[in-house]
């Protein structure tokens, strides 16, 4: 029996050591109560511990053990051991899809309070110069009214508010059209470098009055990309207006740099600051319509947040990305993909560039 488990060469190994073992010459060990324990050990191995004791008991009954109950009782030991297997492979299976539901719940519940929070803060907004607009139109309008100075005073801060209020409508209505994928874009070949200082430009004043410095390292190469101009400028401003108002350092630095052969097909060109950048819970969410952004910093400075979602979503509908680099601490950078396009076509004509983006 034992030879039809296990193998005739190692069943006699078995019985020869351990008829040496006992003192006794020859492969036969002493038909006892020692060797029926051991026997069955050494099947309970191979079929498990409950077909060796029935194998062993059939044998020690008078029992004939046939090779087709063998068989099947090693089948049923495989099967027990293939259910087993089954078993440990759901369960681990379970334990994975538990594990992604309850992080899946943690980002619903993040999602849901940032939402809220957001609707807080966009309804604060909204709130301060509406009610700054009535309060000073409700004086303007009063019989007693005012004269002179103090009336174009208040004018204009009517007048400010309601830009600001405009502005704050202007940018969710945006979004909202960008993620809806109804927004107009006039893809064009451009130059990128050209793009990025305009904006560096454009964006002196308010560096000046932050006492940040711009440094321009995008080096003399041309670099011709497929994109909506207006849209792009529309990314680097955002990211300059970032990078210089929450800067704060000593030596507030901003800079625009080109990162040559990162991807093929692309041109990327980096804003980065050395300010006291983002923390990691924000990193995941700082694209996020609903991310409080730059934590205090954007309700003491104002604004919705909505920035960095209008860029990332420009930039996904100029089949680019916009992504946020680690810089283990030290300020921020923000990576701009933007496709590239052949040089070419930045010297063809406004009507044949208009059909290269369109081809």
């Amino acid at each position: 029996m034992t030879k039809r488990v296990i193998g005739s060469d190692r069943a006699e190994r078995i019985f020869r050591d351990y008829a040496r073992a006992y003192g006794r010459q020859g492969r036969i060990p002493e038909n006892d109560v020692n060797l029926i324990g051991h026997v069955e050990r050494q099947l309970a191995s191979h079929v498990g511990a409950a077909s060796a004791r029935s194998l062993v008991s059939g044998v020690v009954e008078g029992e004939t053990v046939s090779l087709d109950s063998v068989i099947a009782l090693l089948d049923e030991k495989q099967e027990v051991v293939r259910y087993s297997q089954e078993l440990e492979r759901k369960s681990q299976e379970l334990e994975q899809t538990a594990e992604a539901l309850r992080l899946a719940n943690d980002q619903l519940t993040r999602l849901d309070r940032m939402k809220d929070d957001f609707l807080s803060q966009v309804s604060h907004e909204l709130r301060t110069p509406m009610t700054a607009i009535r309060s000073f139109a409700e004086i303007l309008v009063s019989p007693e009214g005012l004269k002179g100075e103090d009336e174009r005073r208040f004018l204009n801060i009517i007048h400010g508010e309601s830009k600001r209020l405009t502005k704050l409508l202007d940018e969710i209505l945006e979004l909202g059209r960008l993620e809806q994928g109804s927004a107009d874009l006039d893809l064009r070949v451009l130059d990128a470098a050209a793009v990025a200082r305009r904006s560096i430009e454009t964006m002196q004043g308010l560096a000046m009055a932050e006492s940040v410095e711009i440094v321009d390292a995008l080096g003399q190469e041309r670099l011709p990309v497929l994109a909506d101009e207006d849209r792009l400028a529309q990314v680097f401003v955002n990211l300059l207006s970032n990078a210089i108002k929450f800067n704060g350092s000593a030596d507030a630095t901003a800079w625009v740099e080109y990162m040559p052969d990162v991807r093929p097909g692309f041109v990327e060109i980096r804003v980065c600051d050395n300010g006291p950048g983002i923390s990691e819970a924000e990193r995941e969410t700082v694209f996020s319509k609903f991310a409080r952004g730059w934590s205090e910093g954007t309700k003491k400075r104002g604004g919705s947040g909505l920035g960095l979602p209008i860029c990332r979503q420009i930039m996904n509908h100029l089949g680019g990305e916009l992504t946020l680099l680690d810089a283990s601490g030290r300020g921020c950078t923000f990576a701009i993909l933007i496709p590239a396009a052949d040089l070419a076509a930045l010297d063809t004509g406004p009507s044949e560039a208009g059909s290269v983006a369109a081809e």
